[in-house]
């Protein structure tokens, strides 16, 4: 089912937005780029946690040597065909060069259902685990990576300055 509702464009907003679905997993979605290799990610985790780009990046194995940044507008828009404020994983049915890799979150995949934008921040779709991985084969998606983000590395602390450095 799919509930129209104003304009979400934060997290917080949609919180509101669909404070009246009884079950199922809120998502927060992040479009991020390997600065180095250029890979393109859209990570759908759940929406109450944190983010961590540097554990993020150990997990996807991206080089420490890189960083992983949200690419421009143009990217978002060349590739998943939207603006910011209304990114998920229905966006890869815009992914025509099958640049981008979802990277989904191991416990909202365990929810009974996602509740996500449907390619505009003024609806949400529930959608069941199983059945956004189906649609996902349907459209010809790369098969989604599913991380445990509770089972995420440390991330390395910054280098111990030298003595007498300033």
């Amino acid at each position: 089912p799919t509930l129209q509702h104003a304009a979400a464009a934060t997290v917080e907003e949609h919180s509101q937005a669909i404070a009246s679905l009884a079950s199922g997993g809120q998502a927060k979605n992040l479009y991020l780029k390997d600065k180095k290799k250029g890979d393109l990610y859209l990570v759908c985790m759940q929406h109450t946690r944190t983010t961590n780009n540097k554990q993020l990046q150990t997990m996807l194995g991206v080089q420490a040597s890189s960083q992983l940044r949200m690419p421009d507008v143009t990217s978002l828009k060349e590739n998943l065909g939207v603006e910011p404020g209304n990114i998920s994983p229905f966006c890869l049915v815009s992914d025509e060069k099958k640049a981008v890799q979802l990277v989904l979150d191991k416990a909202l995949m365990e929810q009974s259902a996602i509740h996500i934008h449907p390619l505009t921040n003024t609806a949400t779709t529930s959608i069941k685990p199983a059945d956004l991985l189906v649609f996902l084969k349907s459209i010809g998606a790369k098969e989604p990576v599913i991380l445990d983000l509770d089972a995420a590395p440390e991330a390395a602390p910054p280098p111990a300055k030298k003595e007498g450095a300033a």
